[in-house]
C-alpha cells in the first residue's frame, strides 16, 4: 500500500517526483533479506518482491506517462528507457536477483500493446512504427542469450 501510494499519488506533481519515484522502485526491487531467512520465510519474502514487482511494472507500464501524446507508444518507450534499464540495476546490485529482474522485465512486457502485423505481412513487410519495436525486441534478444546477459540465470 506505501508503494502504491508513492508511485501513484499526486498525479500533478508526476514530473517532479519521477526521479524519486524511479529510486524507490529500484530499491524495492532490489531488497534482499539481512540475514539467511529459513525456507519458507524466503518463499514468503520472494512471493512479496514479486507482488512488488508486479505493482512496479504497472506503474512503470499504464502510469509514469505512458499513455502520453506518442500514441500508444509510451509503453514501449517506457520499456526501453525505463524497464530494461532498470533490469540492468537490478542485476548489477545483485546478481542474485537475476530470476527476479527477468519476471519485473516480464511482468513490464505482458503490458506492452501487441506489434501489428502488417497488411501485407506475409511479403515480411512491418509498418515503419513496428521495426523500431522489432530492432528493440532483437537487441534484448542478442544482450539476453548472445551476449551472455542471462548468465546470472544459471
Amino acid at each position: 500500500l506505501l508503494l502504491e501510494s508513492v508511485l501513484f499519488g499526486r498525479p500533478t506533481l508526476q514530473c517532479e517526483l519521477l526521479p524519486l519515484r524511479l529510486r524507490a522502485a529500484v530499491s524495492v526491487l532490489c531488497a534482499l533479506p539481512r540475514s539467511p531467512p529459513s525456507t519458507a520465510r524466503a518463499v514468503r519474502a520472494e512471493r512479496t518482491a514479486l507482488r512488488l514487482a508486479e505493482t512496479v511494472a504497472d506503474w512503470l507500464m499504464t502510469g509514469c506517462g505512458a499513455n502520453g501524446p506518442t500514441g500508444g507508444e509510451g509503453p514501449w518507450r517506457n520499456f526501453r528507457t525505463l524497464s530494461w534499464p532498470m533490469y540492468g540495476q537490478i542485476l548489477g546490485a545483485a546478481p542474485a536477483l537475476a530470476p527476479r529482474a527477468l519476471c519485473f522485465l516480464f511482468l513490464c512486457s505482458l503490458r506492452l500493446p501487441e506489434v501489428g502485423a502488417a497488411a501485407s505481412s506475409s511479403r515480411g513487410i512491418a509498418p515503419a512504427k513496428d521495426l523500431g519495436r522489432y530492432v528493440f525486441l532483437s537487441e534484448l534478444f542478442a544482450s539476453l542469450l548472445v551476449r551472455g546477459g542471462a548468465k546470472p540465470l544459471r
